[in-house]
């Protein structure tokens, strides 16, 4: 699922708003913390596993494993800060998704 995000990425094609066909297998044993992928959105249509946010948080979570010290989730905040009238509902974002735990932002 991750190749097929980078192929898409390397396309061009958008990603903010795409419902992804594949996508990467909930681990069983979550790491703590984790962010909740049960909750629905406001947009009950939408699929939160099914979104760029489930992907991102994967990208995250390995992240922390290669490099301790990276700011990837800092700087993915402040583009999306950079951009408020992106939809993060569309994205699969949950309300309050900066304030959870997992991305330690705040």
């Amino acid at each position: 699922s991750l190749s097929d995000l980078r192929n898409i990425c390397a396309h061009h094609a958008r990603t903010w708003n795409r419902e992804f066909g594949s996508r990467p297998v909930l681990p069983r044993k979550k790491p703590a913390p984790w962010p909740d992928f049960t909750c629905l959105l406001a947009d009950s249509r939408i699929e939160p596993t099914r979104r760029l946010y489930l992907f991102v948080t994967v990208i995250e979570t390995l992240l922390r494993k290669i490099n301790r010290s990276s700011t990837w989730h800092k700087r993915l905040y402040d583009l999306l800060q950079h951009y408020p009238r992106v939809s993060r509902a569309h994205m699969g974002m949950p309300e309050g998704w900066a304030e959870d735990p997992f991305w330690g932002l705040s």
